[in-house]
């Protein structure tokens, strides 16, 4: 008998170890994502599976029906859109060819204020229409074997993901065996939490076939945190409400763009992406540099000291048990940075690579030139591009096969193919400032003219 309950604890110790990730694609969230691509909203309009997009033209004869054209009511004239969507299926069911709202569900709106009742009820009875006048179950149905790839692929991919000793470490509490993940065929680049679960876009292969690639990792380990972090942030969040104010004027025009659209959803992202970099440094991600550049390109430029300030929790962990115990002093941090935010800004600006010198110089003749030498003031990561040519000029006649960078990586030369080169002829190309980053991926500066031109 003990023999039998040791094995018995010890299985079940494995099995709360493990807390394997088992993502899996949905109807209902397919079906809600569904309509609101086929009423143009933009963030439903971004699926990276070229298939997938193409067989929705299955839909076409219903896009300007009642229900669609209600979904375009709720968008433009309530603002929903993103999680909201997502929010409101975790509580649906599909039944018997029905749609309806789990009985269990008594207000919505505490979970999420852009719905109430009567607008929630009136898109419940639009989406059973359409669901039944589409016959969605017949396209669901029908893409059964790309759903199944899809949840292969990235079930194998999360099967080595462990986090649950971290969890335990970082939050004090370990994975929640009743979280589910679900991928979205639908979503693209766009990925939400919401109660109970976790919902994330997929790209496509060569073949257009969904796959992971080196981002699925720190997108479900941000979406998966969200559950740890929020309430966290929302039992400090009277301790940072001022300091959130005072920092998101500065960099509003950011945010608004990332559809972080007030100070209490800023900061709650920052806090949340800090940990998810916390994370990826701690396990030696190969992208958490690229991560965190990414971070401070979307606005939260002082990601660079918050992650160097989090050493200080790493190194007295024996002080610091959990990541909440840790709280007031990221508080009077994230304080500190407010009130220093000129200086920040000045910070990241000197991040951004900018060009030091081109030569021949621009604006002067290329008639004996062979290549031209654009030198940046750090070393770069080895990527290019460009975005057309400035007006009234001509394409500049690069050889591409000649594209080549210095040893350094800190001079980009253009070997110009002299067969095609023309006299009396005004050239010009647009470098693209996204395109040319930093070994660290910080793209060219903002105040960098891009536009060369050349006689």
């Amino acid at each position: 008998m003990k023999k039998t309950l040791l094995l018995f604890m010890m299985l079940l110790y494995i099995h709360i170890g493990e807390a394997r990730i088992i993502p899996c694609i949905d109807e209902r969230f397919e079906l809600t994502s569904i309509t609101f691509a086929l009423a143009g909203v933009p963030e439903f309009c971004e699926s990276k599976i070229s298939s997938y997009f193409r067989d929705l033209d299955y839909f076409t004869p219903y896009e300007l029906t009642e229900p669609i054209n209600y979904v375009r009511k709720l968008n433009q004239e309530y603002k929903i859109g993103y999680n909201a969507v997502a929010n409101v299926t975790a509580f649906l069911e599909i039944k018997k060819g029905r749609v309806t709202l789990r009985s269990d569900i008594s207000n919505l709106a505490e979970i999420d204020s852009r719905w109430n009742e009567k607008l929630l009820t009136e898109y419940i009875r639009m989406l059973n229409r359409f669901y039944k006048e589409s016959k969605f179950d017949v396209f669901f149905n029908n893409h059964k074997e790309l759903y199944k790839i899809a949840e292969e692929r990235m079930g194998k991919y999360f099967a080595n993901i462990n986090l649950n000793e971290w969890l335990n470490s970082f939050y004090g509490r370990g994975m929640n065996q009743d979280l589910n993940i679900y991928i979205s065929l639908i979503n693209g680049r766009h990925n939400y939490a919401f109660p109970g679960g976790v919902i994330i876009g997929v790209i496509g292969d060569e073949e257009g076939l969904p796959t992971p690639n080196l981002q699925s990792l720190p997108i479900l380990v941000h979406e998966i945190l969200h559950h740890y972090t929020n309430s966290i942030f929302f039992a400090f969040w009277d301790e940072m409400k001022d300091t959130a104010n005072k920092i998101y004027p500065f960099i509003n025009k950011e945010m608004t763009k990332i559809a972080y659209g007030n100070a209490q959803t800023m900061a709650l992202e920052w806090l949340n992406n800090l940990f998810v970099l916390t994370y990826l440094k701690q396990i030696n991600y190969e992208t958490m540099e690229f991560n965190l550049a990414q971070d401070m390109q979307k606005g939260f430029i002082w990601m660079q000291r918050s992650m160097d300030f989090m050493d200080n929790f790493n190194l007295n962990r024996e002080r610091y048990m959990s990541i909440e115990k840790f709280m007031p002093q990221l508080i009077s941090f994230f304080k500190y940075i407010a009130n220093n935010f000129d200086l920040v800004i000045k910070e990241y600006e000197y991040l951004s690579p900018f060009i030091t010198n081109i030569f021949p110089a621009p604006n002067t003749s290329l008639i004996r030139v062979d290549e031209i030498i654009i030198t940046f003031s750090q070393p770069m990561n080895g990527s290019y591009g460009f975005c057309g040519v400035p007006s009234g000029c001509e394409p500049l006649p690069v050889d591409f096969n000649k594209v080549k960078w210095s040893d350094d990586k800190c001079s980009f030369i253009m070997k110009l193919n002299s067969e095609t080169k023309k006299y009396n002829c005004k050239y010009g190309v647009k470098l693209n400032p996204n395109a040319f980053q930093s070994s660290k991926y910080y793209n060219l500066n903002n105040n960098v003219d891009c536009d060369l031109v050349f006689y």
